[in-house]
């Protein structure tokens, strides 16, 4: 099986979705990495791939032996399968100049643009989570717990590092408590992630 990694706007895009819709998108793109058969298509122009898991798409770059996806979303109106016209027509309207696209070239052109910008925050040294990352908040699981774990601190190491003590972090974690806004973004800071990415 090929590795799955994310990158943080699809997982930004994943957590903000209905958890039946998250838990699709990932079996899908697991079959994917399985090397299992999924609607999926190349971009025109582009070294990607679109999967179509209903009414959602998933913008993958396949790396090889790693898979990256780069976004993830519903496919919204413009998505709808319709016979591509297969070429670009001009036309006018009141003297000003228009390009009529198929629906299949506009998905292409809208999906390539956020692609690329989200490979080059990458490019630029933007962090990837591993699939096992996202799987487990989608999951329910503490984000704080998440990614101190990734992080490979234990709590101690956390706790000293955002200034709070460990059986406060412990209870944070817990769900005990839910950690004040100041603090939140401190535990943030020392994990080196967003503070929306621990907020549940």
């Amino acid at each position: 099986m090929k590795e799955v990694v994310v990158s943080q706007r699809a997982d930004k895009a994943l957590q903000s979705m209905q958890l039946k819709r998250r838990l699709a998108i990932i079996a899908k793109v697991k079959a994917y990495a399985r090397c299992e058969r999924v609607d999926i298509n190349k971009m025109k122009d582009m070294e990607l791939w679109r999967i179509r898991v209903g009414d959602d798409r998933v913008i993958i770059d396949d790396q090889g032996r790693i898979v990256l996806i780069v976004a993830a979303g519903p496919r919204g109106s413009i998505y709808k399968e319709k016979e591509a016209m297969g070429r670009i027509q001009r036309i006018e309207i009141e003297g000003k100049a228009y390009v009529l696209l198929s629906e299949e070239d506009y998905e292409d052109l809208v999906d390539g643009l956020e692609a690329s910008a989200v490979l080059a925050e990458i490019a630029g040294g933007q962090e990837v989570w591993p699939l096992d990352i996202v799987e487990a908040r989608v999951n329910g699981e503490n984000p704080v717990r998440v990614f101190r774990t990734y992080r490979k601190m234990t709590v101690s190491d956390l706790a000293a590092a955002a200034g709070i003590s460990q059986p406060y972090l412990s209870e944070i974690e817990s769900g005990k408590k839910t950690g004040s806004v100041d603090v939140l973004k401190r535990i943030a800071a020392a994990l080196k992630v967003d503070l929306d990415d621990i907020v549940v």
